[in-house]
């Protein structure tokens, strides 16, 4: 996990994809292709970073803890579904920091 600043220039660099629509075909992909690794929990995990990664396609700067409660399950549910999820080469996670310093 690296760490990175928290700007637009940040989230812009990070972008895997370079629309929605492709985006929204490589989800349906993981869904189809891990259909029997994962739990309902980290599916849910997954289609919420889905639903939050449109602005910059593919990059979701969400909190776990906004994730839990989003999804109804406590944050180490989180934790480990992301997990799961990067060891399965579906998501990269990154350690962000305030850019002003907070």
């Amino acid at each position: 996990m690296s760490t990175l600043l928290n700007t637009e220039t940040t989230y812009m660099s990070l972008q895997p994809f370079s629309s929605v629509d492709e985006l929204n075909a490589n989800t349906i992909a993981i869904r189809e292709q891990f259909a029997d690794q994962l739990t309902p929990s980290t599916r849910e995990v997954l289609d919420v970073l889905h639903r939050y990664s449109c602005k910059y396609p593919g990059v979701c700067y969400l909190s776990k803890n906004k994730i839990a409660e989003m999804v109804g399950v406590s944050r180490r549910t989180v934790i480990r579904a992301c997990k799961q999820l990067e060891d399965l080469g579906v998501i990269v996670q990154h350690e962000l920091k305030r850019h002003n310093g907070d």
